[in-house]
């Protein structure tokens, strides 16, 4: 057993148990809001600006109590001049993954430039309602992830019988009914079931190394 042999097995030991993953992380989030039901289909969400690069790869709606939706609801993300960059359809009931207030599905990982600004959106109903109002007044508890930022008035609306590019401001800030889930790479974990193989490999090897260097001493 050389030493190079050594190193290597020493290195992939301390991989296994350093190796680290990002975590996805909800955009942001709030304590309170009203909300509103009964009202014809209409799309609505928030204009902001991305502070980074944002790899996202979830799509979320709110789930007013956080005991499943009524129905399923189209989410999605435009540019500013109404292109869709990507959307998603957020099962009704329980199928969608909850975190926070919202329920969530997976999309296709795509990026988000910094510097630019985009509109989150999703299509509300009567069954499920809407959230609306203004920060620190009817929105309370609004806290944002300082990868991007959202300014007053960002509300934005459209009635349609399906998911649309929302164009119409009401006054208010905000309509949280939406949000997304980005590659947060200051939030790791250590994928613990990945590592264990290889951390018994590792351990195997070493011990072998150790059994092979006492009969070696024993000899000489």
């Amino acid at each position: 057993m050389n030493t190079n042999l050594l190193h290597i097995l020493i290195a992939g030991f301390l991989f296994c148990t350093t190796s680290v993953t990002a975590q996805a992380a909800p955009i942001y989030d709030f304590d309170s809001a009203p909300i509103r039901f009964g009202e014809a289909n209409v799309t609505v969400g928030f204009q902001f600006t991305a502070n980074a690069n944002l790899t996202i790869n979830a799509l979320g709606f709110y789930d007013h109590n956080q005991d499943g939706l009524t129905t399923s609801h189209d989410v999605g993300i435009f540019d500013t001049n109404g292109t869709l960059l990507n959307s998603t359809s957020v099962s009704s009931g329980t199928a969608g993954a909850l975190d926070g207030k919202f329920r969530y599905a997976a999309v296709p990982s795509f990026t988000l430039t910094s510097g630019q600004s985009y509109i989150i959106a999703g299509l509300a109903n009567g069954q499920d309602g809407y959230t609306y109002g203004n920060v620190g007044t009817t929105i309370l508890g609004l806290t944002t992830n300082p990868a991007i930022s959202i300014s007053p008035l960002a509300s934005l609306f459209l009635y349609a019988p399906s998911f649309s590019f929302p164009t119409d401001n009401y006054g208010y800030d905000l309509y949280p009914m939406v949000n997304f889930k980005f590659e947060d790479p200051s939030i790791s974990s250590v994928p613990l079931p990945a590592a264990f193989p290889l951390l018994g490999i590792g351990l195997a090897g070493l011990g072998g190394m150790q059994r092979w260097f006492s009969k070696r001493r024993s000899i000489i």
